[in-house]
């Protein structure tokens, strides 16, 4: 699971937030 400021920088968004959690 991505941190929060990881999320803040790929994208708030539902695509942003699904890449971070691939990108963890």
């Amino acid at each position: 699971m991505a941190d929060l400021k990881d999320l803040v920088i790929i994208g708030s968004g539902p695509a942003g937030h699904t890449a971070a959690i691939y990108a963890a």
